[in-house]
């Protein structure tokens, strides 16, 4: 079991566990500013193995409703059991399903995804793992088109991937009418490659250049930097 400061997760059966990806989406994704009814907004966890992800964002946002979808029918029931332990069960709903014909009656404020990104790479032994982690199940096409058939006109699709699938990503979300505004890199040390992207996009039309910033994880003694512990403060112990 891991624990949170608001809640406890247990991720043995899900085919994702709790990771640094996962938390770093939750702890910085957020909704536009523009939307004018907060206390109605929709949420949509893309792939969302154990929950983590969704129950970091119910606590973040008090009154959103939370829908959080996965392939793994496993992954699905694990997550749904987090959700009623949690103290936000009334809001989130795990669903089993496939994103690529996934519909809803809603259009969703916020949309999250962590997606598989291996590409033409090697399998393991396991297909569980092997859905959740390579892209031959879920492209950056079919993740892109998801968003722009879900994603309200003013929401925002929020995504962690390598710089290399984050490219893919940016370059199929234009040919969908999707726009990156925002873009955080992120580095291991100060003088380490990028890992890890969040990228924001959106419907509006694209910005002259995205704002582009660059986070540390870690500071010269191998402990969480300061900008990874302030985005983080609200959920470790």
């Amino acid at each position: 079991m891991f624990r949170f400061k608001q809640f406890c997760i247990e991720d043995n059966v899900s085919s994702m566990k709790v990771g640094t990806d996962a938390v770093l989406l939750g702890s910085v994704a957020e909704a536009p500013k523009e939307i004018s009814e907060p206390d109605e907004m929709r949420i949509l966890d893309i792939g969302t193995g154990c929950g983590v992800v969704a129950l970091m964002l119910a606590q973040r946002y008090g009154k959103a409703r939370i829908d959080a979808i996965d392939i793994d029918e496993a992954s699905t029931r694990q997550a749904s059991e987090n959700f009623k332990q949690s103290p936000w069960s009334n809001r989130l709903v795990a669903i089993h399903g496939d994103i690529r014909n996934y519909d809803s009656e809603w259009r969703y404020d916020l949309i999250v995804a962590n997606p598989p990104y291996f590409t033409k790479s090697l399998h393991g032994p396991s297909e569980r793992r092997n859905r959740a982690r390579h892209d031959d199940n879920l492209t950056t096409d079919e993740l892109t088109q998801a968003a722009t058939r879900l994603l309200d006109d003013n929401g925002s699709f929020w995504v962690i991937l390598p710089p290399d699938a984050t490219e893919r990503l940016v370059q199929a979300a234009a040919q969908a009418s999707l726009y990156c505004h925002r873009r955080i890199d992120l580095s291991d040390a100060a003088d380490g490659q990028v890992k890890r992207s969040l990228t924001e996009i959106r419907k509006w039309p694209p910005l002259p250049s995205p704002c582009v910033c660059r986070e540390v994880l870690r500071d010269g003694n191998g402990e969480r930097s300061e900008w990874h512990k302030k985005v983080t403060k609200e959920f470790y112990l």
